[in-house]
């Protein structure tokens, strides 16, 4: 198996099935969608740029999950980020207030994206035709995204074609092969809109 890093494609990319059909392999692999944070833009006026990082900071982090405890209890549970303290939002402010400083905090958002849990994972056959079902609105990812609160127009995905060519293999030994991947990685990397893993 070829072990080169993940590749790493932004919406824009994938957006249309031209696009899809330039970036994208019909083979098997494994993906994971993240949030994008390159909307925030270094030319920015101080107040677009801390509503733009408030915003950010206000998006859910997972899909809502209803359950039930027992008979008597209903829940739902659903991860929402911290609230910045007051102390912290008026140091924001100062912070968008100065150019340089609002490159700074940009540049660091930007690259935080690196440190971030995956959205989703998920596994596919045709790499892009399930991407293209994602972008085209024909999976429940989209709509999950957006309850809450993010758009997928602004996110990017990792993702790594699962081929062999020494050790062909039938598709269902290949669907088998990356279930499996798609529920380690699920499991290492938690991804809060996954429903289930593997």
């Amino acid at each position: 198996m070829n072990t080169k890093n993940f590749q790493i494609l932004k919406f824009s990319q994938i957006k249309d099935s031209g696009a899809r059909s330039i970036s994208l392999k019909q083979e098997a692999a494994v993906y994971a969608w993240y949030r994008g944070f390159d909307e925030l833009y270094h030319e920015a006026s101080g107040d677009k740029l801390y509503d733009e990082i408030n915003k950010l900071l206000n998006a859910k982090l997972s899909a809502q999950f209803n359950g039930k405890l027992g008979y008597l209890y209903e829940l739902q549970i659903q991860e929402v980020p911290a609230a910045l303290s007051p102390k912290k939002k008026a140091l924001l402010k100062d912070i968008c207030g100065s150019s340089r400083e609002r490159r700074d905090i940009v540049n660091l958002i930007n690259m935080a994206s690196e440190f971030q849990s995956p959205l989703y994972v998920g596994k596919a056959v045709n790499l892009r035709k399930r991407i293209g079902d994602h972008c085209e609105g024909l999976s429940s990812l989209t709509s999950r995204l957006e309850k809450a609160g993010i758009e997928l127009d602004s996110c990017f995905i990792k993702f790594k074609y699962i081929k062999d060519t020494n050790d062909p293999k039938t598709i269902s030994q290949l669907d088998e092969k990356t279930l499996l991947i798609e529920e380690i990685i699920t499991k290492l990397s938690p991804a809060a809109f996954v429903k289930r893993p593997g």
